[in-house]
């Protein structure tokens, strides 16, 4: 393979050069969504690029029956609005060597690993729990062993034995999935942006759900913690994080695209999205309690503010357009 010139060395100062974006921010119900969505929004961010002209997908959120849409930007959204092409990569050499060409010629890579090994994760799974994640790698130093990624709402180091464990794949072992990320073209600005992202929310709308994800979520809503509460405590972080956190934080980004797209035409939607983001750290914690206590309660208060929240908001949004 041909070896390109390095990468511009890495800064010691480890955050997103940028500063965090505003979805992430404290004040928000649920600061961090997916791991996926997050370390986007820093990514575009990064970039000088505006994450919320995006998130019209978010509109499409649906209970799959056992857990609700690990939702993700969609690949032609991105490419439409930023001119950001994302592909899975063709691997053939040991891992570190795609990643190092890659970033060298400018692109970041999007890798899946384990959480154990990234020290961004400390107090969580760092050293302490094995669980799949997704970083993106935006600068590599092999022979410093040290890498920057984004991850969740942060970008960190990898460095020694955590760059070895995660980018010493070989192509004997069962090689990671792998995707590249190029900037092919300008992105959109100002006026054309909010058209395009218009269009977007348009075609997404089109494609909802058939019936209110949260109808349906009730429906399975006491099935589900009586085979958790089996389970133990560890199992509903799990559960929890598939379904109350995933509803509730894209609701929320809804809420603030709503913002972006029209503040006083979506006023109302803005207020029925935050609505269903709230109502979703409600379930949470009292699912928590029926979990711990082996109780049983259909919630039935927040499934009825859930269930009006979406038919309110979507319905506000199909009106504006």
């Amino acid at each position: 393979m041909k070896t390109l010139s390095a990468p511009a060395p890495l800064r010691d100062a480890v955050p997103n050069p940028a500063g965090p974006h505003p979805l992430h921010a404290e004040a928000q119900h649920w600061p961090e969504t997916n791991c996926y969505v997050d370390l986007w929004i820093e990514l575009l961010h990064a970039w000088g690029y505006e994450p919320l002209a995006a998130l019209a997908f978010t509109v499409r959120m649906d209970f799959e029956g056992d857990a609700f849409t690990f939702f993700k930007f969609p690949a032609e959204d991105l490419e439409l609005l930023f001119g950001v092409v994302v592909q899975e990569a063709a691997l053939h050499d040991a891992m570190e060597r795609h990643v190092s060409y890659q970033v060298g010629r400018g692109r970041v890579v999007l890798l899946e690993c384990d959480g154990f090994h990234l020290p961004d994760t400390a107090g969580t799974t760092y050293r302490r729990a094995h669980a799949k994640t997704t970083i993106a790698i935006d600068s590599v130093e092999p022979a410093r062993q040290r890498a920057s990624y984004f991850h969740n709402s942060r970008r960190a180091l990898l460095t020694g034995e955590d760059y070895l464990a995660v980018l010493s794949g070989m192509p004997e072992r069962l090689p990671p999935y792998l995707e590249l990320v190029k900037r092919i073209g300008p992105p959109l600005t100002g006026q054309a942006l909010r058209i395009a992202s218009r269009d977007l929310l348009a075609k997404h709308l089109r494609r909802c759900p058939a019936v209110n994800p949260f109808t349906a979520y009730r429906a399975a809503f006491a099935g589900h913690l009586a085979e958790v509460a089996s389970q133990g405590s560890e199992h509903f972080h799990r559960y929890a994080f598939n379904t109350m956190r995933q509803f509730g934080a894209a609701f929320e980004l809804l809420a603030r695209y709503a913002e972006w797209l029209d503040p006083e035409g979506l006023e109302e939607a803005v207020r029925e999205c935050d609505r269903i983001a709230g109502s979703a750290k409600i379930l949470q914690f009292r699912a928590a309690r029926l979990v711990a206590r082996r109780s049983a309660d259909p919630c039935a208060d927040v499934f009825d503010a859930l269930e009006a929240a979406h038919e309110r908001s979507l319905s506000i949004l199909r009106r504006w357009l």
